[in-house]
């Protein structure tokens, strides 16, 4: 992915992190941030995407860690395929409220004699669509939506210091207005919690460290319970505040190293240049869905752009060559009457490259044609089958949608691409499902 933007809130700023892939590698591009009340959350964002001047890009979205329930829990197997039925079954089992109200996310923690220990997060439906919203209000159609512990854990993958810290450690990121606590052994998260407070509601160091010692206690406490073979040994201090000032009190009070690495705008920051496979997605599935498309149609367009270049750089040397053939068999003409059959040969490949010519820009014609079709799919819109009717001349798509609406405008859109003589809908059928009723499709594109 070219550009990489990670947006994260908290009650008095919100932050945008844009990162570019070079040589290879994702290289943090921009940081910003800007302050907002509650209700201007979009604007904000609105503004910072103008700032950055961010196109199409692969879109992040942070959850705050308190917003998201985690729980670690065994499973008897290894089978990744497995884990992901315990899993699904486990939490719809457990759950405070119903299993279409939340979505879920899952990292394997440790494997061991058949047994997988699993950190399992859940976050509210309504919490999410709240985080969507405000994306879709700032015209960013987001991929996929993190959690803060996770760009914890990265950024202490990225940041750790020369001298050693005994792990597991507990990596304490304290923001503005919230503050991250997790536990990180190896790379991988053991354990998280979240407080909605952060260095602004703190007036003085004692009530700061007395916040942040309960915290490590509850953790210590939850990684206890959970893994009762780990147990924290160290402690980092980052983010916003007076860190020097507290490290002191909480290593006394804690009985444990503490130690502090500078940091700012670390989940934004860390995300940005994360690999995502190492980051809970807790996006729901048909904004995964979603994502997934505008990926495919990215790919689809750039090796349709290949394919022409290749094609007219193909072209062109053929004809250049049939050009200097047709001169030789000019000059020779009189003298050497009896090549007349080699002159033939090269009128028959001059008629075989036109039509090779005619067969390349023709298909260069539908690939470019696929890519308008695909990328104009408005949000929510999902293509399952897209056919070539070769007798017919014609484009024939089907898929589904939320709504009969959104499917008849699809269909006009349609007509209006270059090298489309009419578009037709076939059909569209309401079908109910679990996820609301969706509308069932078939478009027919006849080409010109």
């Amino acid at each position: 992915m070219p550009v990489r933007v990670v947006v994260e809130w908290t009650r008095a700023s919100v932050r945008m992190a844009v990162a570019q892939r070079r040589r290879g590698q994702v290289q943090p591009e921009m940081m910003a941030a800007s302050r907002h009340a509650e209700t201007d959350a979009a604007n904000a964002l609105r503004e910072l995407r103008k700032r950055a001047k961010v196109g199409s890009a692969q879109v992040i979205g942070v959850i705050p860690r308190e917003e998201v329930i985690t729980r670690l829990v065994n499973f008897p197997s290894v089978d990744a395929e497995e884990l992901g039925r315990m899993v699904a079954l486990h939490a719809k089992a457990h759950l405070p409220y119903p299993a279409e109200q939340a979505v879920t996310d899952f990292s394997v923690v440790s494997q061991r004699d058949g047994v997988s220990t699993v950190l399992l997060a859940v976050c509210q439906r309504q919490v999410v669509e709240r985080y969507l919203t405000l994306f879709r209000e700032a015209g960013f159609a987001p991929d996929r939506l993190a959690v803060s512990s996770s760009g914890v854990a990265e950024w202490y993958r990225r940041n750790q210091p020369a001298a050693p810290i005994v792990e597991p450690v507990l990596v304490v990121n304290v923001d503005d207005t919230r503050t991250d606590v997790v536990v990180i052994e190896g790379g991988r998260i053991l354990s998280s919690r979240g407080v909605a407070a952060g260095a602004h509601d703190w007036t003085t160091s004692e009530q700061a460290v007395e916040l942040l010692v309960q915290e490590v206690e509850q953790c210590r406490a939850v990684l206890r319970k959970g893994l009762p073979e780990a147990e924290v040994r160290s402690v980092v201090l980052t983010g916003f505040g007076a860190l020097s000032e507290w490290h002191g009190l909480l290593a006394q009070r804690c009985g444990l190293q503490v130690s502090v690495i500078e940091g700012a705008s670390v989940v934004a920051g860390a995300l940005a240049v994360a690999d995502l496979a190492n980051v809970l997605d807790l996006a729901p599935p048909e904004v995964r869905a979603q994502a997934r498309h505008r990926r495919q149609s990215r790919e689809l367009m750039i090796v349709g752009a290949l394919f022409s270049v290749a094609a007219a750089l193909g072209i062109g040397w053929m004809e250049l060559r049939l050009s200097r053939q047709q001169q030789a068999a000019r000059r020779l003409d009189e003298a050497i009457r009896a090549l007349e059959p080699d002159v033939n040969r090269l009128q028959d490949q001059r008629r075989v490259s036109r039509h090779v010519r005619e067969a390349i820009e023709a298909r260069r014609r539908i690939s470019v044609m696929l890519g308008e079709v695909l990328g104009s799919a408005p949000v929510g819109l999902v293509l399952e089958r897209v056919a070539f009717e070769r007798a017919r001349q014609s484009l024939v798509l089907r898929g589904e949608a939320p709504s009969t609406q959104m499917v008849l405008d699809y269909a006009k859109q349609l007509g209006r691409v270059d090298g489309v003589e009419s578009s037709t809908l076939k059909y569209a059928t309401p079908r109910p499902g679990s996820g609301g009723d969706r509308v069932e499709f078939e478009v027919e594109m006849a080409m010109q």
